[in-house]
């Protein structure tokens, strides 16, 4: 792929956050009044997405922004325990060398980002774009396009949700799935990416020296 720029999801994608946000869930559960999830259910649940995940949960939506506020902040707290996804840093560090300028867009807060990837000795980003908007994620791409000042197809997204998907087919950028995050293949696949990888690994295939 010859790409200006390299766009990574955070959560799933480089962080694997999936059993902490469990756990901040679960915490939140009572006060907020949704249900609660058992370990034993996040692989069968791997194939929602998450506007079907939120409803499975009984989560009340017009609660949702300070849910996620309240999670974000609690995340905080916890994100030095959070583990990068294995074969990940090693990567990035690959393509780093090989020239690429590479960014994050996350619904997480910058500040998480920053601790985890000072944490892990992570530095091979040029920027953190930061959004709360779960369901738009669309618009922060468009806004780094601007930022940027570069055309859709000059830059690939990396994610691993159907919503990273349908957000950078919206903005008409092309889409790398991830098979080790928090979606299933299956879900993914049926969303037609234009790339789908299994392991960290094969994206340097993908993105050859600049």
């Amino acid at each position: 792929m010859d790409k200006r720029l390299i766009l990574f999801d955070f959560d799933g994608t480089i962080a694997n956050t999936i059993a902490q946000s469990l756990k901040i869930s679960n915490r939140l559960a009572g006060e907020f009044g949704y249900r609660r999830l058992d370990p034993t259910e996040v692989q069968t649940l791997r194939d929602k997405s998450l506007f079907e995940l939120l409803h499975f949960m009984r989560v009340p939506f017009t609660k949702l922004p300070l849910i996620l506020a309240k999670a974000r902040n609690e995340m905080r707290n916890e994100i030095t325990e959070v583990e990068s996804i294995p074969g990940l840093q090693e990567v990035l560090g690959t393509l780093h060398q090989r020239g690429y300028r590479m960014g994050i867009l996350t619904t997480n807060s910058e500040e998480n980002v920053r601790r985890f990837l000072a944490h892990h000795e992570i530095h091979a980003f040029d920027f953190i774009h930061s959004s709360s908007l779960i369901w738009g994620k669309h618009h922060g791409l468009k806004q780094i396009l601007k930022q940027e000042r570069i055309l859709p197809a000059e830059m690939v997204y990396i994610g691993d949700e159907t919503r990273d998907i349908e957000a950078a087919q919206r903005a008409k950028i092309p889409i790398i799935a991830v098979g080790w995050g928090y979606n299933s293949e299956r879900v993914l696949r049926a969303l037609q990416p234009d790339q789908f990888v299994e392991l960290p690994s094969e994206l340097l295939a993908l993105f050859p020296d600049a």
